[in-house]
C-alpha cells in the first residue's frame, strides 16, 4: 500500500518482517506524512528507515523500551545519506 508519494507500508513494517498490524495503519499514515516533508525537504536524498514498527517480542530482543513508540508505529529511526543528522535534525 503507497502511503504517500515516497513511502509505502512495507517499509515499516518489523525488521523480521512482521507486518504492521492493520489496527496501526492510522498510525503509520500519519508518520509517513511526517516522513515524507522531510524527504521533501531534501529532494534528492531518500530517507532511509532503519527501523519501525516493532512488534513487542522484537523490541525486548533487541533492548527496546516497554514504553517505546516503534510498538504503536509511532516512530521510525531513519538516516538520509549524503546529509548529516543534525542537518536532519
Amino acid at each position: 500500500m503507497q502511503l504517500t508519494k515516497n513511502f509505502h507500508l512495507s517499509e515499516f513494517a518489523c525488521k523480521d518482517g512482521t507486518p504492521v498490524p492493520k489496527h496501526l495503519t492510522p498510525n503509520v499514515m500519519k508518520l509517513a506524512e511526517l516522513l515524507q516533508k522531510v524527504r521533501d525537504t531534501f529532494g534528492d536524498y531518500p530517507v532511509i528507515i532503519n527501523s519501525a514498527y516493532r512488534h513487542p517480542e522484537y523490541n525486548a530482543a533487541i533492548g527496546g523500551s516497554p514504553r517505546s513508540q516503534h510498538l504503536e508505529a509511532k516512530a521510525a529511526d531513519i538516516k538520509i545519506d549524503g546529509v548529516r543528522p543534525d542537518e536532519v535534525y
